[in-house]
C-alpha cells in the first residue's frame, strides 16, 4: 500500500504593509526642517481655519461584495479586496490653512498618525481608503500631525480596499455602514459607508487522504538495481475550492528515508518484510516529483472556484540486493493557498 495525508501545514510570511503617499494635503504640507524653522522667526504661527468653501459634508457608499475568501496561506500584506470607486455626489470644497488632517477610523484601532493601514478588530485584516487624484492612486493617511494648507474637494474617486494583516479569526466580519470619516481640522468632510457587511473566508481546497494500490509484482521485474516494476496511476484531488485563490502549490514530503533524491525514491517503511526496493513518486509526464520542495500547480482557473486533481503515479524502485515480502511506505502532501 501506498497513502499520502494531507497535513494541511499553513505557511503564512510576515511583509510589512505598503504605504502609498498621501495625496494633495499631504505634498502641500511637507517643509524642510529649515524652511519649517526660518517661518517660525519671520512669522507668527498660523491659526487652524479649515471651513466649507461650498457644500458641506458627504457620504460616499461604497458598493462590496458580501462575500471575501482570503487565501489561507497569504502573507500578511496581501490585498485581498479592493472595491469599485466611487465619487460622491453632492460634492463639497474646503478651505483649510495649517489644519491637520487625515481618516478616523470606526471600527477598530485608530493608528499613529500618518499611517494608511488601519485595523479591523480582531479579525486579522485592516483596511485602506483609496483615492484617485489626477490620474494616480494613493491612500489616505490616518488623522493626526500632516497639516494642509489651501483648498480640497470630495470629488475625487473613493475605494474600500481589505488588506491580510493576521491570521483570520474564524466568522471574521467587516461591519455594513459608516466604516470612517476623512477630516480636515474639525470638519468631518467625507463618511466612507459600505452598503453591505462583508462576510470574510479562509479560502482552501477540500483534500481528502489518498490511497495508492501499487499490486503484487514479481521480484524478476527488478533485474538490476535502478530497474522499476509498471507504475500505479493515481491523483490527489482538490476538491470545493472557493473563488479567491490566485496561486496554489503542494509540496510532498517522505515520512520514510529518501534514498535516491535525484530518482524521488523513498524507504519502504518499518512494518514492511521486503527488503532491497523502494517506492518512487512521478508526475503525468512520468518523470520524477521533487520532494520537500514547492511545486507550482497550474491546471486551475486563478481567482475562480472549481475541483481540480493532480496526477500523479507510483512503482517500486530496486535499490539493492532483494527479498520478497510486503512493500509499504507513505509520504505527506500540503497545499499551500495564496
Amino acid at each position: 500500500m501506498f497513502f499520502f495525508i494531507d497535513t494541511n501545514v499553513t505557511l503564512l510570511t510576515s511583509l510589512r504593509a505598503r504605504s502609498s503617499a498621501a495625496g494633495r494635503f499631504v505634498r502641500l504640507a511637507l517643509r524642510t526642517a529649515a524652511l519649517a524653522l526660518i517661518g517660525s522667526l519671520l512669522a507668527p504661527a498660523a491659526h487652524a481655519t479649515c471651513k466649507f468653501a461650498s457644500g458641506g459634508p458627504v457620504t460616499v457608499t461604497i458598493p462590496v461584495d458580501a462575500v471575501v475568501n482570503v487565501p489561507r496561506d497569504a502573507p500578511n500584506g496581501t490585498v485581498v479586496y479592493t472595491s469599485p470607486y466611487i465619487t460622491s455626489a453632492p460634492t463639497g470644497k474646503t478651505s483649510c490653512s495649517n489644519d491637520p488632517f487625515g481618516v478616523q477610523s470606526l471600527i477598530g484601532t485608530q493608528p499613529a498618525a500618518m499611517q494608511t493601514v488601519f485595523p479591523i478588530g480582531n479579525t486579522g485584516l485592516s483596511f485602506s481608503w483609496k483615492y484617485v487624484d489626477s490620474g494616480s492612486v494613493y491612500s489616505w493617511v490616518s488623522y493626526g500631525s500632516a497639516k494642509g494648507n489651501g483648498g480640497g474637494s470630495t470629488t475625487m474617486p473613493n475605494a474600500f480596499q481589505l488588506i491580510k494583516t493576521g491570521p483570520i479569526a474564524a466568522g471574521a466580519t467587516v461591519p455594513g455602514g459608516a466604516v470612517a470619516v476623512l477630516k480636515y481640522g474639525t470638519l468631518a468632510v467625507t463618511t466612507m459607508s459600505l452598503a453591505n457587511p462583508i462576510s470574510v473566508g479562509q479560502a482552501s481546497c477540500a483534500t481528502p487522504n489518498v490511497t495508492a494500490t501499487l499490486g503484487t509484482h514479481n521480484l524478476s521485474e527488478l533485474a538490476a538495481v535502478g530497474s522499476t516494476t509498471s507504475s500505479t496511476k493515481f491523483s490527489i484531488a482538490l476538491n470545493n475550492c472557493p473563488s479567491g485563490i490566485n496561486t496554489i502549490k503542494y509540496q510532498i514530503d517522505p515520512t520514510t528515508t529518501l534514498l535516491d533524491s535525484a530518482n524521488s525514491v523513498v524507504a519502504l517503511d518499518s512494518g514492511s518484510t521486503a527488503s532491497g526496493a523502494g517506492v518512487q513518486l512521478l508526475d503525468a509526464a512520468g518523470k520524477a516529483v521533487p520532494l520537500s520542495k514547492q511545486i507550482a500547480f497550474t491546471d486551475f482557473v486563478p481567482g475562480a472556484a472549481g475541483s481540480y486533481t493532480l496526477p500523479l503515479s507510483a512503482r517500486y524502485y530496486r535499490t539493492g540486493a532483494t527479498r520478497a515480502g510486503t512493500a509499504n511506505s507513505s509520504m505527506t502532501f500540503t497545499i499551500n493557498y495564496q
